[in-house]
């Protein structure tokens, strides 16, 4: 094949119509359109709120009865992408988000946001594992640096790994 019929055909776009080499490794990755999952700000519930408080340890799903089934996360799902955004935060503190683990469901020594009280939005990406559950797969707890607080938490998932 000749350079010039190379360039014809990429401005034609047929390049698309090769063949893919097969994905290797244990997991694959598969994106989902932008989906919201958790929303502490909305009614009382599973996805809902209340707002997180200090040190209470709250259960989340990503799928099965007690999720947005919209956001199409199959029950295979070994872990998911997500969006994870503290919104404003009553005091200074930290979020913790980690794969819903038989008891003691023990949060990781490590947080995924760090907050400032007040701040109107503040958000992280992070792949975290799925609980083998069929009501909640994925804990979040958030930490308060003195007293007491509450801080708003907003879910969302771009993605999965089977």
């Amino acid at each position: 094949m000749n350079v010039r019929r190379i360039a014809i055909l990429t401005s034609l776009g047929l390049f698309a119509l090769t063949p893919r080499s097969p994905a290797v490794g244990p997991l694959q990755y598969f994106t989902v359109a932008p989906c919201r999952l958790v929303d502490t700000r909305g009614p009382i519930g599973p996805t809902g709120g209340p707002p997180l408080s200090h040190g209470a340890t709250r259960n989340f799903a990503a799928y099965g009865s007690n999720s947005n089934l919209q956001c199409g996360i199959p029950s295979t799902a070994k872990a998911a992408t997500l969006n994870l955004t503290i919104v404003t935060p009553s005091n200074c503190g930290f979020l913790i988000v980690w794969q819903r683990t038989a008891s003691p469901n023990t949060p990781p020594l490590v947080s995924n946001i760090n907050f400032n009280a007040g701040e109107a939005a503040i958000a992280n990406g992070a792949v975290v594992g799925l609980g083998v559950f069929s009501d909640y797969q994925f804990s979040a707890q958030v930490g308060i640096c003195t007293g007491t607080g509450t801080a708003h938490l907003v879910v969302d998932v771009t993605g999965y790994y089977q």
